[in-house]
């Protein structure tokens, strides 16, 4: 099994649709954003299924169609200036703190951009960044898609689960998880072969 390492480009243009780590998302009109408690859920990226089919060596993704990923993590990026009610910690969290969608190819997309308040239009996202891919080892120790999670302890008590999306540290954003933590989104094999992308578990690993 390999991971599909994520790398990023900040300041260059990103089109409607294409992959892409923060700014806001392209839905289509027809998928509500998550929210936990009334609140938005914090968008991390959207990437373009076809866009990784190359470095995808299994076929264990679609080959077409976007996956978004959104999780309640404003309390651990120090450039996210966005009050969050519910805290979450180390270990695996609620499943209304965290969202895996899926939109079809084709799908008509738009821009759904989340403002502070009616009177102020300043965006509540950090600035978009391009991203792109790598194929690298299962257990790869920074951002990534499917393999192993990083650390051995995570593997230990998810035995059954893949990582889908890994989330590292990253002093550009002031993403601080706590002494050298991890964020994954995980998804039992089985699940992803049925796309049940609202199995997917999160967990928060720390020293």
């Amino acid at each position: 099994m390999n991971s599909i390492g994520i790398h990023f480009h900040p300041g260059e243009e990103v089109a409607l649709g294409e992959s892409k780590w923060w700014g806001d998302p392209d839905l289509p009109e027809d998928m509500d954003y998550p929210v936990m408690n009334d609140t938005p859920l914090t968008f991390i990226c959207q990437i373009r299924l076809r866009d990784i089919a190359p470095y995808d060596t299994e076929g264990l993704l679609p080959k077409d169609g976007t996956l978004y990923f959104f999780a309640a993590i404003a309390e651990y990026v120090e450039k996210l200036e966005v009050e969050q009610d519910n805290h979450n910690g180390l270990g695996e969290w609620s499943e209304d703190s965290f969202a895996v969608l899926y939109a079809p190819e084709g799908a008509a997309l738009q821009t759904c951009q989340l403002l502070y308040d009616d009177d102020d239009e300043t965006p509540v996202a950090l600035p978009a960044e391009r991203i792109t891919f790598t194929v690298e080892d299962a257990t790869y120790d920074g951002f990534k898609l499917l393999g192993l999670p990083y650390y051995d302890e995570v593997r230990e008590e998810f035995t059954k689960e893949i990582s889908l999306l890994q989330i590292d540290e990253q002093d550009s954003w002031g993403l601080r998880l706590y002494d050298c933590g991890m964020l994954n989104f995980l998804i039992k094999p089985s699940e992803l072969k049925k796309r049940e992308w609202g199995k997917s578990k999160f967990y928060f690993h720390s020293f």
